[in-house]
């Protein structure tokens, strides 16, 4: 960013609004590790907004599900609206998860006191009403991958209960987790490839599509990825995941 535009006060302010509110495209990396940068900085306004209102719930919880409503209006209903959508990718969008997750610390015992059924079903049917809701969008000619959506927030609060609620018995986790990671780091790339041939938001079967093929290159490269580490046994590999 810096070697592209020089060092100034101006390109110094203008460094640090995209590190807040648009770190996606501009001071990181790769396009997906915007969520860390958000999250980061995510906790350290909660953490304020705890101290300001003296951890008043109520309060905060105001604030972050009108945060939450912009975000649904500026990018579900975008093609209604025309919101400006800064800090989609940013700080502002994760606060009501932030808020979610720390609710569901606090009521742990009260939350999760339904029986393990109950949660999943819960989590389909949300997840049925999250896929159903954006396939609605794209028809009204709306985005079919919104970035939020009104479903967003009550499919992920179901979905990280249910988690706390499911623990079920899987052999090598530290393989599944190094290629979650793995994923994150990688999927950036065969979406750039793959936008080169084909227009990705153009269909729902060219999302559908994308998906697998991302799924297909990650799993692939991972096992070229513990071929190699295996085979040379440079400690570089490990350090990577």
């Amino acid at each position: 960013f810096v070697q592209d535009k020089g060092l100034s006060l101006r390109t110094f302010a203008s460094y640090i609004y995209h590190f807040l509110f648009t770190a996606a495209d501009a001071v990181n990396g790769w396009g997906p590790s915007w969520y860390l940068i958000a999250m980061m900085i995510g906790l350290v306004i909660f953490i304020l907004l705890l101290k300001i209102f003296k951890s008043n719930l109520w309060v905060i919880g105001i604030i972050c599900i009108l945060v939450e409503i912009y975000y649904i209006l500026a990018n579900e209903f975008a093609m209604y609206t025309h919101f400006n959508d800064i800090g989609t990718h940013g700080f502002p969008r994760l606060l009501i998860y932030i808020f979610i997750g720390y609710l569901i610390v606090k009521m742990q015992v009260s939350i999760t006191n339904k029986s393990l059924n109950f949660y999943l079903s819960l989590f389909l049917v949300f997840l049925t009403l999250f896929v159903i809701e954006n396939i609605i969008i794209w028809k009204l000619g709306g985005s079919s991958n919104s970035q939020e959506v009104i479903m967003s927030v009550p499919t992920s609060a179901s979905m990280a209960i249910l988690s706390i609620k499911w623990q079920p018995s899987i052999t090598s986790t530290l393989m599944y987790k190094k290629f979650s990671t793995f994923l994150y780091c990688v999927q950036a790339w065969p979406m750039w490839m793959l936008g080169h041939f084909i227009n990705i938001e153009s269909s729902f079967l060219n999302e559908v599509i994308v998906f697998g093929a991302i799924m297909v290159f990650a799993f692939v490269t991972f096992k070229i990825y513990l071929l190699v580490q295996k085979k040379t046994q440079w400690k570089f590999w490990s350090y990577m995941l």
